[in-house]
């Protein structure tokens, strides 16, 4: 399976990159512990913007949405509803990844929304977890990266987050998205991490509480 990663620092260098959960009572106090600990850079809510690929002297040639892409060459697939599916296509020809969609069960898809990456600009890596976000969503995110993608309305906007230092882990469960998200650097061979909660498809995060660090 072909694999690609969304790192924020690379894809500036390619295209401008033009997300509020409530806290449930119980986990009130956990949300102000992990607020004191954040550093300064890492924000106790964090909202995403709506991402627009706009048109780059690197990126000359810019695939519309609904063009066509062959069934071989969309990875990452993950189904909405029985019929609709979300996934990744790579252009042979360009070697530029974009979310696609099918509305048949995968018999054809075509582009669903702008340029994600570019491997000859931001080489390879792996799209570590995608998911549905039901009724009309889909979220993709590339391990090393710090960028998360998520559409609420089957591809008419995206939207992307960006952790500054990186996002270990992401699921979703019932509707909610879990992120677990570095902080600082707390000794030599220790990072902080975090966990970030999301309930309206990845457009708002809230941080519910600190996790024990990530020992390298």
């Amino acid at each position: 399976m072909r694999r690609f990663c969304f790192s924020a620092e690379i894809l500036a260098a390619a295209l401008v990159i033009s997300g509020l959960v409530l806290a449930s009572p119980s986990s009130a106090a956990e949300s102000g512990s992990a607020a004191s600990a954040l550093p300064t850079w890492l924000h106790r809510t964090v909202e995403a913007n709506t991402y627009v690929a706009p048109a780059s002297s690197f990126v000359p040639s810019i695939e519309a949405v609904g063009t066509a892409a062959a069934r071989h060459d969309v990875t990452e697939s993950v189904s909405d509803t029985s019929n609709v599916k979300f996934g990744l296509v790579t252009f042979p020809s360009t070697t530029q990844t974009y979310p696609v969609i099918s509305t048949d069960g995968g018999t054809t898809w075509n582009v669903d929304g702008p340029l994600f990456h570019v491997d000859a600009l931001q080489g390879a890596s792996v799209v570590a977890s995608s998911g549905a976000l039901r009724p009309h969503g889909a979220y993709f995110w590339g391990r090393g990266g710090n960028v998360i993608w998520t559409t609420y309305d089957e591809g008419a906007h995206w939207w992307t987050t960006s952790f500054g230092a990186g996002v270990d882990y992401l699921s979703s469960r019932n509707g909610t998205i879990e992120a677990v998200v570095f902080g600082a650097q707390v000794r030599a061979t220790a990072l902080q991490r975090f966990l970030y909660v999301s309930t309206n498809s990845g457009r708002t995060w809230k941080v519910r509480r600190q996790l024990p660090d990530l020992h390298t």
